[in-house]
Parts: structure tokens; C-alpha cells; sequence
């Protein structure tokens, strides 16, 4: 990579207008160059809120699963409870009936 000073030699051995120009187009290009990193980090960034969007979906998809299946168990418990519950007021009303009779 040459030196500034060697840039410097070669900057100043150019006309005025020559420099100005070589300069212009070292412009454009950098801004060229500056144009497609641009679109580059867009295109990244599109693509890592569209990832996030179905990580955040599969999340959502999986929680509500979850939370439908605890329902279903906890429904389950509730109705094994109340069935439970009923045996024991018939066999209660049962033995209370038994009893009075005999």
C-alpha cells in the first residue's frame, strides 16, 4: 500500500482540474459502494424481523397449545372432583336412608 507521501507525489504531479476529477469519480464510487451496503444491511434487516416475526409465531402457537392442554386437564380434574363428589352425597343420602328404615 504506498504512503501518503507517495499519494502526495502523484496527487501533485496532476493539473487542477484533473485532481478534481479524479476525486469526483472517487466520490461516486464510494458512494456507490456506501449505496449497496445500504441495501445490504435493509436486505438483513428484513430478513431478521421476518425470522423474528415466525420464532415469535411459534412461540404464540406453542403457549396457546400448552395453555389449551392444561384447560383440558384442569377440566378433567374438575369433572373426576364433582363425580366424586356426587358418589359420596348418594352413598350419604344411601346410608342415611338405610338407616332410618332399619
Amino acid at each position: 500500500m504506498p504512503t501518503l507521501s507517495e499519494k502526495h507525489e502523484v496527487l501533485s504531479g496532476l493539473n487542477r482540474q484533473d485532481a478534481a476529477a479524479i476525486v469526483a469519480l472517487i466520490d461516486l464510487k464510494t458512494e456507490d459502494d456506501m449505496e449497496k451496503v445500504l441495501n445490504k444491511l435493509d436486505f438483513m434487516t428484513k430478513n431478521f424481523d421476518a425470522r423474528l416475526d415466525a420464532f415469535e409465531k411459534s412461540v404464540d402457537a406453542r403457549i396457546s397449545s400448552f395453555e389449551k392442554s392444561v384447560d383440558a386437564r384442569f377440566s378433567a380434574i374438575d369433572t373426576k372432583i364433582n363425580a366424586i363428589y356426587w358418589f359420596i352425597g348418594i352413598t350419604t343420602t344411601v346410608a342415611v336412608a338405610a338407616a332410618k328404615f332399619l
